[in-house]
C-alpha cells in the first residue's frame, strides 16, 4: 500500500492522482520488502524478482527505458536478488551470491561501475562480490559492525548521489564505523580500512 504525492505515478495504482490515504499497488502479491526513491518505489519479490515504479527520467526503473509508469514494471535481468535500495533517482539491489547491481542516474558514479553514464538496466558494480547491506539515500552516514560471519548494519544511509555496501565473510570482517560521504561512496572490509569506494569525493 502507498499513499500521498503522485504526480509520477509513484503509488503504483495506476494512476497519478495524489491520495491521503494507502492504495493498494497495482499486481504486487508476493513483496518481502519495499524501498522508496526520489520520486520513484520499488518492491523485492518473493522469486527475488523486482518491480519497480513512478519517474524513470534516467532509467531508475531498470525496465530498458525513460518512460514512467503508474503500474510495477519487472526490472530487467534480476532474478536472484535478495535486497533493493532505492535513491534519489538510482536504484541498486545485492544479489544472492553477495554482488551489486544498479541502474539509473549516474552523473557522480552512483552505479559504481566506473563511468558517469546513466543505465536504463542494470550494471554490475565493480570491485563489490560478497556484499551483505546495501543503502542509497540521503545522509551520507553509516554505521556498521560485524564479528562473525556476516556484519551486522545498525545505521546506513547514503547521500542522493552515492551508494554505501558493507561485507564481510570471515571472522573480524565487516566493521565500518562512522563513516561520511557528501557525494562518494564508501564499501569497508574490516576495520583496516576501506576497501572500495563508489561515487565521488568522501568527506
Amino acid at each position: 500500500m502507498c499513499w500521498g504525492y503522485n504526480l509520477f505515478g509513484q503509488l503504483g495504482n495506476g494512476t497519478t492522482a495524489d491520495s491521503s490515504t494507502p492504495v493498494a499497488v497495482s499486481g504486487i502479491s508476493t513483496a518481502t520488502s519495499v524501498t522508496a526513491g526520489g520520486d520513484h518505489a520499488c518492491a523485492l519479490l518473493s522469486g527475488g524478482s523486482i518491480k519497480c515504479w513512478g519517474y524513470n527520467g534516467y532509467g531508475s526503473l531498470g525496465n530498458g527505458t525513460t518512460t514512467d509508469s503508474s503500474t510495477p514494471v519487472t526490472v530487467s535481468a534480476i532474478s536472484t536478488a535478495v535486497s533493493v535500495t532505492a535513491g534519489g533517482e538510482h536504484t541498486c539491489a545485492i544479489l544472492s551470491g553477495g554482488s551489486v547491481k544498479c541502474w539509473g542516474f549516474n552523473s557522480d558514479g552512483e552505479l559504481g561501475n566506473g563511468t558517469t553514464t546513466d543505465s536504463l538496466t542494470p550494471v554490475a558494480v565493480s570491485g563489490i562480490t560478497a556484499a551483505v547491506a546495501i543503502s542509497a539515500g540521503e545522509l551520507g552516514l553509516v554505521i556498521g559492525s560485524g564479528t562473525n560471519m556476516a556484519p551486522e548494519l545498525q545505521f546506513g544511509h547514503a547521500h542522493d548521489d552515492h551508494v554505501v555496501s558493507i561485507r564481510g565473510s570471515a571472522p573480524g570482517e565487516g566493521v565500518l564505523n562512522r563513516c561520511h560521504g557528501t557525494r562518494g561512496g564508501i564499501a569497508g572490509r574490516g576495520s583496516p580500512g576501506v576497501e572500495a569506494g563508489v561515487g565521488g569525493s568522501d568527506e
